[in-house]
């Protein structure tokens, strides 16, 4: 789904609301654990079982934007690779922000990206 630029979905009656959740939903079922199964031929001639290589991490972030008050504005998720290193994104001339968190599976709860990581939107599924 990722691939499928979303105008092309929204041309066959698919509202935009529903994209976003399409396109959302699609990257953890593609890189699931379940999305490629081992057959029971899989092995090459010397008997040995192949491996496949390392899967990336992808990561469930969510934007927070917020008005100048401090009061909740709205919020969207995306998934995305590992976090980098680079800067959050500064606040607003008019005193709005927006704020980026992941969601900890260790502590099974969101959590603001750390100051000096920005989140990763661009990651490729594996």
């Amino acid at each position: 789904m990722h691939k499928v630029p979303s105008k092309d979905l929204e041309n066959l009656g698919v509202s935009a609301g529903d994209v976003i959740r399409l396109k959302d939903a699609s990257l953890p079922w593609f890189s699931g654990p379940h999305a490629k199964r081992r057959r029971s031929g899989d092995s090459d001639e010397a008997g040995a079982q192949r491996t496949s290589p390392p899967k990336k991490g992808v990561v469930s972030y969510e934007r927070r934007w917020f008005t100048a008050d401090g009061n909740s504005d709205g919020m969207s998720r995306f998934y995305g690779g590992l976090m980098e290193k680079g800067d959050r994104p500064e606040v607003e001339a008019d005193g709005t922000w927006m704020e980026v968190w992941y969601f900890c599976e260790a502590r099974n709860d969101w959590v603001q990206v750390p100051l000096g990581f920005v989140a990763v939107e661009d990651a490729e599924p594996v």
